[in-house]
């Protein structure tokens, strides 16, 4: 049973060393001070993390927009960004995402005459701010705005709109329900 619990302990350390360097070749950042527990994608050549980020498995990082994400940033289990060239996710220190949420800084123009396929998509940056709580399965859409110490309720939209600090918003397209005490 010893030897069992080692090898399992052994092969989280050299995957987490794996994922490391894999960030260290995507991104030519260094990614020393990142804990990571579990499968992660990047393919975005544009990340940085700040210090004492924890990334939890199953989660995407894509596109070729900025994505920055500040100190002490804990991102949890399938959680899923897209950063576009001319918009980018901002994420302040301190922040939660919580499992299987959604960032993504474009969507497609809706044209009547055209298929979706071939609009130009629609970009406006992502501003997450410091402390700031994302429940599960939150999504945040281009041109969001959430000030510092908020909280998103479980699977909230937050639908491109300015939401101020403190606030605590809930459903969809998510709404103000009240402010922390």
């Amino acid at each position: 049973m010893g030897i069992a619990i080692f090898c399992e302990k052994l092969k989280g350390k050299v995957r987490a060393l794996y994922y490391k360097r894999l960030i260290k070749e995507r991104t030519g950042k260094s990614a020393k001070n990142i804990s990571i527990g579990g499968r992660i994608s990047i393919t975005n050549p544009n990340v940085v993390f700040g210090d004492n980020v924890k990334v939890l498995g199953d989660c995407i990082i894509c596109g070729n927009g900025p994505v920055v994400i500040g100190d002490g940033v804990r991102i949890n289990q399938g959680t899923y960004m897209r950063a576009t060239e001319g918009g980018g996710i901002y994420i302040g220190k301190n922040t939660g995402i919580a499992a299987y949420s959604y960032i993504i800084d474009s969507d497609h123009n809706t044209g009547i005459s055209e298929d979706y396929h071939s609009q130009p998509d629609v970009v406006k940056r992502v501003m997450i701010g410091e402390n700031v709580w994302l429940a599960a399965h939150c999504t945040v859409l281009k041109g969001s705005i959430i000030g510092d110490s908020a909280v998103c309720a479980a699977k909230t939209v937050i639908t491109g709109k300015i939401i101020p600090p403190n606030a605590i918003v809930a459903g969809v397209p998510g709404k103000i329900i009240k402010y922390k005490e």
